[in-house]
Parts: C-alpha cells; sequence; structure tokens
C-alpha cells in the first residue's frame, strides 16, 4: 500500500472530516485536502499520521478564514511575517514555522495566536480577515 497515495492520504483525512464535506467543493475541508495532498510542497504522507492531521486542520482554518485576503502572512507572501522568523501559512517547511503557530519540542501544535486589529464586530469570523 502506497501511504503516500492520494487514497490513503484521504484515509486519514477521513478521520477528521466527513466524507461529503470533504467532497464539497466549496469548503474550506476540501480546499485543505486538495492542498495537503497536491500542492504542498512536504508531501506529507499517511505514515506521518500526526503531522497529516495538523497540517491538514491548519490549512483548513487558512482556507476557512479566507487566508488568502488576510494582510500579511498570507500564502505566496514573500517577506518574514511580523519581521519574525516565523514563514506565512502554507509554506514549504514545518508548520511549526507558520505565523502564530506555536508547537513544542516534539513538532505538536499548541497555541493559534494571531495578533488582530482592532474590529468592528466581537465575532471572530469577521476579525480574522484583517489578519
Amino acid at each position: 500500500m502506497d501511504l503516500c497515495s492520494e487514497s490513503s492520504i484521504r484515509e486519514v483525512l477521513l478521520t477528521l472530516t466527513e466524507e461529503d464535506v470533504l467532497d464539497d467543493d466549496k469548503s474550506a475541508q476540501n480546499k485543505a485536502a486538495n492542498w495537503v495532498i497536491n500542492v504542498d510542497a512536504e508531501k506529507v504522507c499517511a505514515d506521518s499520521e500526526r503531522q497529516l492531521k495538523q497540517r491538514y486542520a491548519l490549512a483548513a482554518l487558512y482556507y476557512g478564514t479566507d487566508g488568502d485576503k488576510w494582510n500579511f502572512c498570507s500564502a505566496g507572501d514573500a517577506s518574514p511575517c511580523d519581521g519574525g522568523d516565523k514563514v506565512p501559512f502554507l509554506s514549504a517547511g514545518s508548520e511549526c514555522n507558520w505565523y502564530g503557530i506555536e508547537c513544542d519540542f516534539n513538532g505538536i501544535g499548541m497555541v493559534v495566536e494571531f495578533k488582530l486589529k482592532p474590529c468592528k464586530y466581537s465575532i471572530l469570523p469577521h476579525c480574522l480577515p484583517t489578519i
């Protein structure tokens, strides 16, 4: 069994997301799955289940909050984020280096923290596009 095949990766992702949501072309989960399977430079396979699930969940967060519209640290930004050593979301390399992500010494994501600009609304999704 090829642990890097789309079907093997999809099998792991289905432990986190219902199939109809994963298959919905408009869902953040579908976009995240497509990124993990077809675009992600890390090419994480099903045998690295913890890292695969973590990258997928963070990619779903990115797509679910219109990450491409963030003011900084969105995928494709070339400069370091916030003047530090963090890199934009969906960058190659460890997801622990993505802006706003802190991991423990085992590479397990522990904290997701964004510096949000003042928001007109108190509901988080209204604030996230200002990232």
